[in-house]
C-alpha cells in the first residue's frame, strides 16, 4: 500500500463504488475522500477536523458508509475495507482537493509523530505541494532507511528529495545518496546513469571531492556489467588519481587503488597488481586515518598475492582504523579481514 498511489483499478471496482456512492451524504463522501489519502485508517477526531464536522457528525457518516459496505469501524478508527477501494476513492479526487486533504493529513501525523513519521509525512507534502517540507523529512527518512539496511526504500526517499530539495548543493547530494543507494541494490545499469548524472551535479556546484568518489562507484558499477575493457576503466582510474593527487585527497587516491587492484587481480594480472603497493605505501605515509584504513583494506587482499603474513597484518590495521562513526568503512574492513583468515 502506498500513499497517493492509485495504479490499475478494475473496471468492475469502478462499477461497484459508483453504485455505493450514489446514494451517500455530502459528509459521507467527504469522510471516504478524507480516508483515502492514508493506507492505515484514521481516528474519528482526525477526520472530524479535515471535514469541518464534528466528532458525532463523523461517527454517524462512518456508520453510513459501513452500510454501505466501503469501510470498517472499530471503536474511534475507521478504514478503508479494501486497498483497491481506497486507491478508487483516492482517484475521485481533483488534485486539489487531494493537495489540501495530502497537507492536512501531513499536519495531523506531524503533531502526533513528528520524525516517526518521517517516510509518510515525505509523501504527504510532496502531494501537498510543499517541497521544503517534504525535502526535510525525505532526508530523514532516507538516511534512516539506510541504516537499517533497507536500500531500496533510501533510495525511493533520496530521489523524493531530489525532486523537491530547493538548494542546489543540497540538491546534489541528495543525487549522490540516491545514485549511491541504486548501487547497492545491485541495479547496476541504472546505478551507473545515476552516478555519472550525480557527479557532473556534484562538480557543477563545487563539491569535486565528493564526485570523485562517486565516479569511482561508477567504475565499479561499470566493470560489473562488463560495459568497458578493463584497461579502459584502469584508465579514467588512473585520471582520477591524478586528480586526487594533485588536490592531496588521499580518501580517493586509496578507493581508486583499492579498486583498481580488485579489478587486475580478477582479470589475473597479478604482476600489474603487485605494481600498485608503492603507491598503497604512498597514501600510508601521507593519508589521513580514513584515508590509510581504505588502502589496509585494498593490501589485505592484495597481499595475499605475496605475503599472506603481511595481508593479515594489513587486515587487522584496517579493522583499528575504520572509522568508528562509519558503519560501511567497519564492515568493509572486518569483511577483508574474514577474506584473508579464510585463505
Amino acid at each position: 500500500q502506498q500513499v497517493g498511489k492509485v495504479g490499475s483499478i478494475p473496471i468492475t471496482v469502478k462499477q461497484i463504488l459508483d453504485g455505493r456512492f450514489s446514494s451517500l451524504s455530502d459528509l459521507a463522501e467527504n469522510v471516504a475522500s478524507g480516508l483515502s489519502v492514508g493506507t492505515r485508517g484514521m481516528r474519528l477526531r482526525d477526520l472530524a477536523e479535515i471535514c469541518g464536522a464534528s466528532i458525532g457528525e463523523v461517527a454517524d457518516a462512518a456508520d453510513e458508509l459501513q452500510m454501505h459496505r466501503l469501510v470498517e469501524v472499530d471503536r474511534d478508527r475507521v478504514s478503508v475495507i479494501h486497498d483497491l477501494f481506497r486507491r478508487a476513492l483516492y482517484g475521485r479526487l481533483g488534485p486539489g482537493r487531494a493537495a489540501v486533504l495530502h497537507e492536512t493529513v501531513g499536519r495531523q501525523k506531524e503533531r502526533a509523530k513528528g520524525n516517526m513519521a518521517a517516510g509518510e509525512l515525505a509523501i504527504h507534502y510532496e502531494l501537498a505541494g510543499i517541497p521544503t517540507a517534504a525535502a526535510e523529512f525525505g532526508w530523514i527518512a532516507g538516511r534512516r532507511a539506510l541504516s537499517h539496511g533497507a536500500v531500496s526504500e533510501a533510495a525511493h526517499f533520496f530521489e523524493l528529495v531530489t525532486r523537491n530539495e530547493q538548494d542546489e548543493r543540497r540538491r546534489a547530494r541528495a543525487s549522490a545518496h540516491w545514485a549511491t543507494a541504486m548501487h547497492l541494490c545491485r541495479d547496476m545499469q541504472k546505478a551507473s546513469l545515476l552516478l555519472e548524472s550525480a557527479a557532473t551535479k556534484l562538480r557543477r556546484v563545487g563539491l569535486e571531492g565528493e564526485a570523485r568518489r562517486l565516479e569511482i562507484q561508477r567504475i565499479s558499477a561499470l566493470q560489473e556489467t562488463a560495459t568497458l575493457a578493463v584497461d579502459d576503466l584502469v584508465e579514467r582510474l588512473g585520471a582520477i588519481k591524478q586528480e586526487a593527487l594533485a588536490s592531496s585527497d588521499w580518501e580517493a587516491v586509496a578507493h581508486a587503488l583499492d579498486l583498481e587492484l580488485r579489478m587486475l587481480q580478477l582479470d589475473e594480472r597479478l604482476e600489474s597488481a603487485l605494481a600498485l603497493f608503492p603507491e598503497f605505501r604512498a597514501v600510508l605515509r601521507a593519508g589521513n586515518p580514513e584515508s590509510r584504513a581504505i588502502a589496509y583494506q585494498g593490501l589485505a587482499v592484495g597481499r595475499l598475492l605475496d605475503d599472506p603474513e603481511q595481508a593479515l597484518v594489513a587486515a587487522v590495521q584496517a579493522v583499528d582504523l575504520a572509522d568508528k562513526r562509519s558503519a560501511g568503512q567497519r564492515f568493509t574492513s572486518m569483511n577483508r579481514l574474514l577474506i584473508v583468515l579464510l585463505q
